[in-house]
């Protein structure tokens, strides 16, 4: 059931001992906290991560569209998939 679903995915998101790698973690925290009173646990944020590589760079940190670091760190990827296109519909 759905009701099931959610409260196993709030236990792999609030397990401290799974690696979370998400972008923009922002959404589904609040939404996991609000509705479920679960708070994320051992989230790696790739936005965040690039903001702060910025950050330590010297550069104007941002929050950078997925889109934009795949492009930028997995080109290959992002051709092979097509990214840019689904981006322009």
């Amino acid at each position: 059931s759905k009701g099931e679903i959610a409260r196993c995915l709030c236990r792999v998101l609030s397990n401290r001992e799974i690696l979370k790698v998400v972008h923009d973690s922002r959404d589904a925290a609040s939404h996991v906290l609000h509705h479920y009173g679960a708070t994320m646990q051992s989230v790696y944020d790739t936005q965040l991560a690039y903001a702060l590589l910025l950050e330590r760079r010297n550069l104007i940190p941002y929050l950078a569209p997925l889109s934009e670091l795949v492009k930028l760190y997995l080109p290959a990827v992002f051709i092979k998939h097509r990214i840019d296109r689904l981006l322009s519909l």
